[in-house]
């Protein structure tokens, strides 16, 4: 558990580059993806998809987790790569959204018709948008307390790709995820109040 933990924080600074240089790396890969094998670009953005769902249970579980196993120290720096683990989230939703869109010329159809999956999956998309959007200090100082509450909408993108995922994958335990998240929070804020008291 040490090394591990050891090594997050020796090489922070690196690892925080090393994120963003990936999130900026995935949106160029598409587009390279877009002039070899449209087929190549449909599984890129689809693994994509999966990969912001996985970023975000670990943006929401891990400080929940932090403040409840207090001796695990190494949950704590993992939530300290939190903004970083946003903006890369935001770049691989951006990706996964533009890819589907762009092969299957949804938003040029006018005669298309919107699943259900496509429904909440639009949802998640909007409330990442606007998380990315205002991930940066200006508007943090700019909407102040309320950048806080704004921030919540990742709970909502949460779950909105839960249903989407459910949906498409018919991953049925995964569901298991959204009933574990606010039990978890219950605890964390239970073990805050312990502490402050």
């Amino acid at each position: 558990m040490n090394a591990p933990n050891t090594f997050l924080t020796q090489y922070k600074t690196k690892i925080e580059s090393l994120l963003k240089f990936v999130s900026l790396l995935l949106p160029l890969v598409f587009v390279a993806l877009l002039f070899i094998d449209t087929g190549l670009t449909w599984e890129y953005s689809t693994v994509l998809g999966k990969v912001t769902f996985a970023l975000l249970v670990i943006i929401l579980f891990v400080p929940l987790l932090a403040k409840v196993m207090t001796t695990w120290t190494i949950l704590t720096t993992i939530t300290s790569y939190r903004k970083y683990l946003g903006i890369l989230s935001f770049s691989a939703i951006v990706v996964h959204s533009l890819g589907h869109f762009y092969i299957q010329r949804s938003l040029l159809d006018l005669s298309y018709v919107p699943t259900s999956f496509v429904f909440w999956g639009t949802l998640g998309f909007a409330c990442m948008a606007i998380l990315g959007l205002t991930s940066n200090s200006f508007a943090k100082e700019r909407f102040g307390i309320w950048w806080f509450r704004l921030h919540k909408l990742t709970y909502v993108a949460f779950y909105a790709a839960l249903v989407h995922i459910v949906l498409v994958e018919q991953q049925y335990g995964l569901i298991l995820l959204g009933i574990a998240l606010p039990i978890l929070y219950y605890f964390a804020n239970i073990r805050n109040k312990s502490r402050a008291s």
